[in-house]
């Protein structure tokens, strides 16, 4: 039975022993005393050092967080989901300090992103090389990297698991004819996506709203698959039900200061300049549109495309090199000197 098992998927299992390797290498400097310093690094950290002291002064669940400014509370639960930050609070509640807790659980998110990224590109191409590759590729990706070492942004390294799941499950739902286990991939990424943070859920609903329009004709034609999508929409909302009924009731009532205007335009304004430096979005984003542009040119004239084909064929991988721009830069940084 074993035997059977291992030849089965021997291809897979080299794989993964193969990506347990880039998951040590990625998380290597973490094996070092300490926590490394990042943009965020205080306010995540205070996240789950506050939940955790309000989970002992029994307070589930936890909106807003009595430890944050010097004691008087600040309603992060608000804004900022908690939903996967309540295990690493647990482990403090267990005694584990809060520097062995964050290094637990930043290895967690990146071994759970690298097997949703190796099965979800395999469900996608069903072969384990181009899975393979991707999944290195993601590993190893300035967002991933910025994440872990830049910014210390623990919700956006873990949102990035569920925005792959998310994309992946909206192009199979609009290519396939089967739709139940592509139906399950959207619904769990958004979910997930809603629960982990915001910004790359309006990032992950843009690109599958370029996939929606790309992929219009035949979408229209299948009535069923409308109405799945319908359910799909409906099943997310009442499951993030939690995060965003609070927020909205919250925002109605009352504005919290990182809402209010309280800071000057020019802060926060990017000039095209700064946009295209290092320290901004870069040319990788207009790389990749001139390399989109290339791609065009090159299969309406040597392959001889028809529009229509490279409407059906060819949108995928626009979107996908649209994806690796814009995943390769933080748009909400730009501006930060």
């Amino acid at each position: 039975m074993l035997n059977k098992f291992l030849k089965r998927y021997e291809v897979h299992i080299k794989n993964i022993l193969l990506l347990l390797v880039i998951i040590f290498i990625v998380y290597a400097p973490h094996l070092q005393e300490g926590l490394f310093r990042g943009a965020d690094d205080s306010f995540h950290l205070s996240r789950i050092y506050s939940l955790a002291n309000s989970i002992k002064n029994g307070v589930f669940p936890v909106k807003v967080h009595s430890y944050m400014c010097y004691g008087t509370g600040y309603g992060v639960g608000f804004g900022y989901s908690n939903l996967f930050l309540y295990f690493p609070a647990l482990l403090i509640c267990l005694g584990l300090s809060l520097c062995t807790v964050y290094k637990i659980y930043i290895l967690i998110i990146l071994i759970e992103l690298c097997l949703v990224t190796y099965f979800s590109l395999n469900s996608l191409t069903h072969k384990s090389s181009a899975s393979l590759v991707g999944c290195i590729i993601i590993m190893f990706s300035n967002r991933i990297w910025w994440d872990l070492y830049g910014l210390m942004s623990i919700g956006s390294l873990q949102a990035s698991v569920f925005m792959i799941l998310a994309i992946i499950g909206m192009y199979k739902f609009l290519i396939s004819e089967s739709n139940n286990a592509s139906t399950l991939m959207l619904s769990t990424g958004f979910i997930g996506l809603i629960y982990s943070h915001t910004i790359s859920t309006y990032m992950a609903f843009s690109v599958c709203a370029c996939l929606v329009i790309f992929y219009a004709t035949t979408f229209i034609k299948y009535r069923r698959k409308i109405i799945k999508l319908m359910k799909a929409v409906i099943c997310v909302t009442c499951i993030t039900t939690a995060y965003w009924l609070p927020m909205i009731e919250q925002m109605k009532k009352q504005l919290l200061k990182v809402k209010a205007p309280w800071t000057w335009a020019e802060e926060n304004i990017a000039t095209m300049h700064e946009l295209l430096s290092i320290h901004g979005l870069g040319y990788m984003p207009l790389f990749m549109l001139c390399l989109s542009f290339i791609i065009i040119l090159y299969l309406c004239v040597q392959k001889k495309w028809s529009l229509i084909e490279l409407y059906r064929k060819g949108s995928f991988s626009l979107i996908a090199l649209l994806y690796i721009a814009v995943t390769m830069c933080y748009p909400e940084y730009s501006g930060s000197h």
